[in-house]
């Protein structure tokens, strides 16, 4: 290869094209499995460090001013540390002492404040000093995102978590988009960024899940202004992408363009985490960034995904609301294309063509596919409206998969019946495994379901209900297994004697609600 390079390096210099040679050697690049196993090395010997100093001063953890100072000269050690080290081994030894620094100084300002909004004001204006002064990268990322959520936790003790989201969207934005302002501070700003970014994908993962990360703090934060909350979001974000419209040139901006935030702002009111994922996107892109890209369109899906599983609104109220801001934003787009102006060497006819050949093939694919889904959830809510009434009892389970977070596990005594009734009439325990069948019911004068045999295809009686069962793993299953609802409702459910369905013509279940053994509704808020 050497000679190759050398034979090429004379034949163009004969032909008179210069070369600009390198003045010094280019540097060999640690591979990432010697830098993993080096930064493991760090951690390894923090570990013992920071155990043979535990073991001389545990006494002063009793003492809060004793662990302030401890804390804070282990930063200042951690810190000598960064300035001195030249590999992965002392920086991420220096990274240990310094999160275990970090720990004691807000194991002391617990002592101090409580949990209260004196610490995690303090707390994030440590980090925000840490993510300033420290010589390092990953620490930078470190506090940029510990920052964050300082940040989400100020205002949730003031109930104004929804506000967190914007504020740190807002911070990314300016950062990302200053990101070559000082050319000496480059990956500075790019390991901030990165820190904020986590954090944002972190209150959105937490959302997304159903949990909050000040759920201690929901039953007794308030605030008068606590309502202003979500409207302060989605002023936030509309900002951010206003901001980045802004900073990214244009040849000749139409007017309409800035339509665009005032649209967003409504997106983020009714779903904030799409509107967040949203800018994120467009900044990525903006930026040609594909990290941040990739992240944006995670930070998208996740808001979707935690808006469409939203339990405090119907499934076809969601589906509506994003059909209606999908389709909005599909004609923002078509609008701003048209008033925007045409590039000075246009293309080809041919290259016109075919972009708009793939535009049309694009949205009428998104159209399919809003329309097949949005038909399937149209069939649904019209089952759970036409379809006869139907209770089936409820038979005991294992305490310890009864709950199981924001779900009830569920077995019927029905499917115990089904499944006794199969052991008798099939012999090959493999067809047990799993098959589908119909079960024919009679029905009580309060519609509750009563076995009765299973389906031969018989004519049924006035009082006798066809029901569609599945068998999966040796469980007989009707529509569902599990009973979700809201975080922090399982009380409501325990009492829960009989499930509710809604059966169609075809003899398909769907499960409305769970009732107690009067047949009261469970779930709904005494009055």
């Amino acid at each position: 290869m050497t000679n190759n390079v050398n034979d090429l390096s004379v034949r163009l210099s004969q032909a008179g094209i210069p070369l600009n040679e390198p003045t010094s050697p280019a540097q060999l690049q640690t591979p990432w499995f010697v830098r993993a196993l080096q930064a493991f090395s760090g951690w390894l010997a923090a570990l013992f460090l920071l155990g043979f100093i535990a073991m001389g001063v545990v006494f002063m953890v009793e003492s809060p001013a004793a662990s302030l100072g401890l804390g804070l000269v282990m930063i200042g050690a951690a810190y000598g540390l960064f300035c001195k080290a030249r590999g992965d081994v002392l920086e991420h030894l220096a990274l240990a002492v310094s999160l275990a620094g970090q720990l004691l100084i807000a194991w002391a300002l617990v002592e101090f404040w409580n949990v209260s909004t004196y610490l995690w004001w303090s707390l994030l204006a440590l980090q925000c000093a840490l993510a300033l002064v420290m010589p390092s990268q990953v620490h930078r990322t470190f506090s940029a995102f510990a920052a964050s959520l300082a940040l989400y936790m100020v205002l949730a003790v003031n109930a104004m978590a929804p506000a967190a989201g914007g504020l740190v969207l807002l911070a990314l934005a300016l950062l990302w988009l200053n990101e070559f302002r000082c050319p000496g501070r480059i990956q500075d700003v790019q390991a901030w960024g990165y820190g904020l970014l986590i954090g944002l994908l972190m209150m959105q993962g937490l959302a997304h899940s159903g949990h909050s990360f000040a759920f201690w703090f929901d039953a007794q934060s308030t605030n008068a202004f606590a309502w202003s909350a979500p409207w302060l979001n989605a002023v936030l974000v509309a900002l951010s992408l206003a901001l980045l419209l802004y900073t990214i040139p244009h040849s000749k901006t139409h007017w309409g363009l800035y339509l665009s935030p005032l649209a967003l702002l409504l997106v983020s009111f009714y779903a904030p985490s799409v509107g967040q994922g949203l800018v994120v996107v467009l900044l990525g892109f903006a930026i040609g960034h594909r990290l941040v890209l990739g992240l944006g369109v995670l930070s998208l899906l996740m808001g979707i995904g935690s808006y469409y599983y939203w339990l405090d609104a119907t499934l076809l109220t969601k589906a509506l609301t994003l059909l209606v801001l999908g389709g909005g934003l599909l004609a923002l787009r078509w609008t701003l294309l048209k008033w925007l102006s045409v590039a000075e060497n246009s293309p080809s006819t041919s290259m016109m063509l075919k972009a708009k050949r793939n535009r049309w093939i694009i949205v009428l694919t998104t159209v399919v596919v809003l329309v097949a889904v949005n038909w399937a959830i149209w069939q649904k809510e019209h089952h759970l409206a036409e379809g006869e009434i139907v209770y089936l009892e409820l038979a005991p389970v294992d305490p310890r998969s009864l709950m199981q977070g924001d779900y009830m596990a569920l077995n019927f005594a029905l499917g115990n019946q089904i499944q006794s009734a199969l052991h008798q009439s099939e012999r090959d325990e493999d067809s047990l495994k799993t098959r589908n069948g119909h079960v024919v019911v009679r029905l009580d004068e309060q519609r509750i379901a009563h076995f009765q045999r299973l389906d031969e295809g018989t004519s049924l009686r006035d009082d006798e209900q066809r029901l569609r069962y599945r068998l999966r793993n040796g469980q007989v299953r009707f529509a569902t297994d599990a009973f979700f609802f809201q975080e922090g409702y399982g009380e409501r459910y325990e009492p829960a004697r009989y499930g509710q369905f809604r059966v169609n013509t075809k003899g398909e279940p769907l499960l409305v609600a769970l009732y107690n053994a009067e047949l009261t509704k469970l779930g709904e808020s005494v009055k």
